[in-house]
Order: structure tokens, then C-alpha cells, then sequence
């Protein structure tokens, strides 16, 4: 009978030796894995947001300077039609060459404006997007993953368990960092 419980203990201890030594060895050759939701993560991140509240100020003052030149141009278009008949031909010539180069002075600034636009968020967008990279770098050495995958819109992630998804967490360590 001694020997029988001598037994049993001796393969319940050996057992769980196995049991120990198989996890150990799934953990440290299984890597930790994860993915985020690209678009939730930097549209949900505050930088991003302060971000395009600043860029949107910007252009304000640059849309606000073209509508003005826009409204000054038309008022300067229905002068010209309602004195049309008492100018000569000499002056309504003069007239046209003035409002066609005002239109294409205003023309030109849109132009340049829209180029100087896309230029400025094109800048903040990678500006904001190297500080999520770099800090999802961070995040995954902190927390031991080995690899971290982004979701987009274009199917580079067919399908993932949703228990691999930290999008969440990410973006609140990345907001709480932000504000701290």
C-alpha cells in the first residue's frame, strides 16, 4: 500500500514537472502576438485629434483670405455689368484685363493654397503617425510582444481571434502618455 502511494505521488510529481516544463517551453518559444485597428488607433489618439483642430484653424485663415478675394472679384464682376453700357470700349477693355487678372490672381492663390494645404497635412498626419509607431514599439517591449500587426481597410489582416486585438489598451497607454 506504501508503495502504491509512493507511486502515485512520484508520477503526480512527474507529471506536473511536464505539465511545467511544456508550458515554459510554449511560452518562450510561442511568441506573444497582437494586432490594432489601424484607423481607430490614430483616429482615436488626442495628438491626432489637437492635431487636425490645429491644422483646421490654419486653413481657416487661408480659406477665409481666398473667400474674401472671391467676394471682391464678384462685386468687382457686377460693377463692370451694371456700367457696361456707359463705358467705351477703351475702358470696358481695360475692365476685362483687370477682372481677368484678378480672377487669375485668385485662381493662383487657390491653387497654391490647396498645394499648401495638402502639403501641411500630409506633414501632421506623419508627424502624429511616427509617434504611434514609435510608441507601439515601446508598448510591445513593455509588454512582451514579439509581434504587432495593424488592421487596415485594405485586407491586409483576413482574420484574427479578437483576443489578440489591443487596440484598446494601446490607444488608452497612448493617450494617457500624450496627456502626461
Amino acid at each position: 500500500m506504501k508503495i502504491k502511494t509512493q507511486s502515485l505521488i512520484i508520477t503526480s510529481i512527474i507529471l506536473i514537472v511536464l505539465t511545467l516544463g511544456v508550458s515554459i517551453y510554449n511560452l518562450l518559444n510561442n511568441p506573444k502576438i497582437a494586432y490594432v485597428r489601424n484607423q481607430e488607433l490614430v483616429y482615436g489618439f488626442e495628438g491626432m485629434k489637437d492635431a487636425n483642430r490645429k491644422f483646421e484653424a490654419e486653413t481657416k485663415g487661408w480659406t477665409m483670405t481666398i473667400d474674401s478675394l472671391e467676394k471682391n472679384f464678384h462685386l468687382q464682376v457686377s460693377k463692370y455689368n451694371s456700367t457696361y453700357t456707359e463705358l467705351d470700349e477703351k475702358e470696358r477693355k481695360e475692365f476685362e484685363e483687370r477682372l481677368q487678372n484678378q480672377k487669375n490672381q485668385v485662381l493662383k492663390l487657390k491653387e497654391n493654397v490647396s498645394k499648401k494645404m495638402e502639403e501641411k497635412d500630409l506633414e501632421i498626419t506623419q508627424r502624429v503617425l511616427d509617434q504611434i509607431n514609435s510608441f507601439v514599439q515601446e508598448y510591445a517591449r513593455k509588454h512582451g510582444y514579439k509581434l504587432i500587426m495593424g488592421t487596415t481597410s485594405d485586407g491586409n489582416l483576413m482574420f484574427a481571434d479578437e483576443s489578440l486585438d489591443i487596440t484598446n489598451d494601446v490607444l488608452n497607454e497612448l493617450n494617457y502618455k500624450y496627456f502626461n
